[in-house]
This record gives structure tokens, C-alpha cells and sequence, in this order.
């Protein structure tokens, strides 16, 4: 018998995890907090907050995280909850291009902070699949900038299983089961 959260979560079949993480199409903003849960897990020390209304500019999610050197690290998290993002869906490849220039160029507001932060990564949220043709054509405007390019990440669902399987385990149960 599997004797704790942790290694009950990394015996679960791949496909339950799919069916949990895809339960969340087109219900973002519960994936938001789900999403927030997992990544206090990741940076237990970080500032993460979930931004709403007309004031996100792109961003679903910003973590700020204190570096080394005193500065922070301020990364939008860019959310899709969708189950296959391929290189022919034009229109949210071009919305994921909006929702990622409005990132870097529009600060974000955090409310808890009480000021304005650059933004200076963006992760790509996507809880389904995401082709490469459709990595390449979100990209594709940005290649001619190259420090905000390789400043772009993308989560998809394999991503997505691993961190929650080994950072946020309960998350695949139900709440009665969570012990």
C-alpha cells in the first residue's frame, strides 16, 4: 500500500492526471488558483498574486522573487485552458502574442505591493498540448528581439503532471482523500 500523498500521486495512471488537469477547460479562473497553489509549493518565498479585470494586461498570474543580489525576478504567468493548442489555431496564437507583448511592455500592478513591476519572464500556461508549428508562431514575433524571446517558457500538460505530481500532490485527489 502507498503510504503517503506524495508517492500515491506518482502511481496514479498518466491518465487520470491528464483527466485532472484537463477537467479545468474553459474554467480558468479555478486553474488560477489551482495554478498559484502549485507555484507558493515551487517558491515558498515568493510574492504570487492572481490578476483580474482590465488591469491584467496579459497577465493571469506574477510571481516576484527576490534574487540574490537584492533584486526581483518578476515572471507573468500567461494562462490557456485548452486541450490542444496546434500551429493552425491562428487566432490564439495571435492572442497569446498580444497577451505576451502586453506582459513585457505593460508593468504589472500588484496590488499587495503597492507598485508597478517589469516584467521579466513570461511562462506560457497551456493544459492541454501544444505543438511546435504553434511554439513557433507565438514566437515568431519576437525573434527579432531576442532577450524577450529566450525569455519565454512554455508549460503544456507534460510540464504541468510533473510539477503537480511532485510539488502539489494532493491536487490529483479529492478533497475527501487528502490527508
Amino acid at each position: 500500500m502507498i503510504q503517503n500523498i506524495s508517492e500515491r500521486a506518482k502511481e496514479l495512471p498518466y491518465k487520470t492526471k491528464k483527466e485532472r488537469i484537463q477537467s479545468f477547460t474553459g474554467r480558468e479562473n479555478l486553474f488560477h488558483k489551482e495554478l498559484k497553489k502549485l507555484l507558493e509549493r515551487i517558491e515558498p518565498d515568493a510574492y504570487i498574486e492572481i490578476l483580474q479585470g482590465p488591469d491584467e494586461n496579459g497577465k493571469d498570474l506574477v510571481m516576484r522573487i527576490k534574487d540574490n543580489f537584492g533584486g526581483y525576478q518578476n515572471i507573468a504567468f500567461v494562462v490557456k485552458t485548452i486541450k490542444k493548442l496546434s500551429g493552425s489555431a491562428k487566432g490564439k496564437a495571435a492572442e497569446l502574442n498580444t497577451q505576451i507583448m502586453q506582459s513585457f511592455n505593460i508593468p504589472a500592478n500588484l496590488g499587495d505591493v503597492y507598485k508597478k513591476v517589469q516584467i521579466s519572464q513570461v511562462v506560457v500556461v497551456i493544459t492541454g498540448t501544444i505543438s511546435q508549428g504553434a511554439k513557433d508562431k507565438i514566437l515568431k514575433p519576437f525573434s527579432s528581439h531576442m532577450h524577450l524571446k529566450n525569455n519565454i517558457e512554455f508549460f503544456d500538460l507534460e510540464k504541468l503532471i510533473e510539477l503537480f505530481t511532485e510539488y502539489y500532490p494532493e491536487f490529483f485527489f479529492d478533497k475527501d482523500l487528502q490527508t
